[in-house]
């Protein structure tokens, strides 16, 4: 019977030794680790976007704006069943299965994407699953209530809140407002609580934005560049319209363009703005740069020039007119678009004076407009002219390479 006593009473004592080395191992040893994955399972930040500013054309009128959204999200470690969770949810959400399964397979992860910025029909879809794990945050979505309308100028933006081009990445800092992360408890049904002692900044939202750009004129340049586009079986096209008084853009358009509310059906070339981005030949009317550099030179607007007949062997090459001129004052070599007699202007004036002329007008620089990806032109130094006789002289006397 003593036997038996002593025995029971070692176990107990074993029992009791080994439960305070173990209470000892949580409390003490490992006490920084446990503390750790307690502050990560109770404890976490949510970020808070602010409403990104919203975008008016001249008149008023709302080119971009944002609206409230619903995504899907979910946390793994809830999950009981994440293979039958995604042939569901992909049943519902665009994407396949295999990329929600495997967001739904990141157990390390207390909160993942599963769809972003949803119509209502697909969230409430979602709903109707009532699947453990999945819940629906509110997101900020941009909207382009005039669809196609100044879509290369405007820009777009992808599904997190940044500027991807246009006028959305050139004002992003300003438009996006700041975003604030606040810390939030989570309950033992990873509810999400705010706790109020707290301290957290308030998200500041962003600034709204308003353009020179009129959407009427807008909407008149887009309309006849198509038209004209068609009609002659061209490609592609822009058309710039400005202020005369202030230089103001009035309208920016370029062809075919597209919807920045579905740009990513668009070609990358679809979605440039081709009169900022795309180098071209100015042709004829590059006459004017050289008349106003002859006149910065003294030359006489009375003064004549032969023409040739229509036509001038140029450093070898053969440059005609688009009629048979002889004789023609200053005034007349512009008023007929002489390209012999431009050619001639140029030659009085020399080349040094003409280089300095044409990159006095801008050329060869950028504008400085406030969108990205502005193309400087391209301008060749003087020594390369005798190389390039054809291209510096052709149809205006001189043009821009492209």
């Amino acid at each position: 019977m003593k036997s038996r006593l002593w025995v029971l009473t070692a176990i107990i004592a074993a029992w009791f030794v080994g439960l305070s080395l173990r209470l000892y191992s949580l409390q003490v040893v490992d006490h920084d680790h446990y503390e750790q994955r307690a502050r990560r399972q109770q404890r976490s930040e949510l970020t808070l976007t602010p409403p990104r500013g919203t975008i008016f054309d001249a008149r008023g009128r709302e080119l971009a704006l944002s609206i409230e959204t619903r995504s899907v999200a979910a946390d793994p470690s809830m999950i009981a069943d994440s293979t039958l969770a995604a042939s569901l949810l992909a049943e519902v959400l665009p994407g396949d299965r295999a990329s929600i399964a495997k967001a739904l397979s990141r157990r390390d992860r207390s909160f993942v994407w599963v769809a972003r910025q949803l119509p209502a029909n697909q969230v409430e879809a979602v709903r109707a699953l009532d699947i453990e794990g999945i819940s629906f945050p509110k997101e900020s979505k941009r909207a382009y209530p005039l669809g196609r309308l100044a879509g290369s100028v405007l820009g777009f933006m992808g599904v997190d809140p940044t500027g991807l081009a246009g006028l959305e990445l050139a004002y992003d800092e300003r438009v996006a407002g700041r975003a604030v992360k606040r810390p939030v408890l989570r309950d033992a049904r990873a509810g999400r609580m705010l706790y109020r002692s707290f301290e957290f900044e308030q998200a500041e939202p962003g600034d709204d934005l308003f353009l020179t750009i009129d959407s009427s004129i807008q909407h008149v340049a887009e309309r006849e560049l198509a038209a004209a586009i068609e009609e002659r079986g061209a490609t592609g096209g822009s058309v710039v319209m400005l202020d005369p008084r202030s230089g103001a853009v009035l309208a920016m358009a370029s062809y075919p363009g597209f919807d920045p509310n579905d740009y990513a059906k668009a070609p990358a070339t679809q979605r440039k703005n081709i009169p900022v981005q795309n180098l071209f030949e100015p042709g004829s009317t590059f006459k004017l740069i050289t008349a106003a550099a002859a006149l910065e030179a003294n030359v006489d607007p009375l003064d004549r020039f032969d023409c040739g007949n229509g036509e001038i062997v140029f450093r070898g090459k053969r440059i005609r007119d688009h009629a048979r001129f002889d004789d023609l004052s200053f005034s007349e070599v512009i008023a007929y678009s002489s390209n012999v007699g431009a050619i001639q202007l140029g030659l009085r004036v020399g080349e040094e004076k003409l280089y300095e002329r044409i990159r006095a007008f801008g050329f060869g620089s950028k504008t400085g407009i406030d969108l990205n990806g502005e193309s400087a032109g391209l301008v060749h130094p003087v020594e390369e002219w005798n190389k390039r006789a054809l291209d510096n002289f052709k149809l205006s006397g001189l043009t821009l390479p492209a």
